[in-house]
């Protein structure tokens, strides 16, 4: 499935499992100018712009 952010189309699809979107996160990030890091730790995805 497409993903738009902010107009733009991202190269990368996002996929539809049990009615949940799930996208790409690096690639939303990144349409938005944000940074991501992962804390293997916590196991926690963090987007901080």
């Amino acid at each position: 499935m497409d993903v738009v952010v902010n107009g733009k189309l991202l190269d990368q699809q996002g996929v539809l499992i049990d009615n949940v979107t799930y996208v790409p996160v690096r690639a939303v990030a990144d349409a938005l100018g944000a940074s991501v890091k992962w804390d293997s730790k916590t196991r926690t995805v963090n987007i901080n712009k």
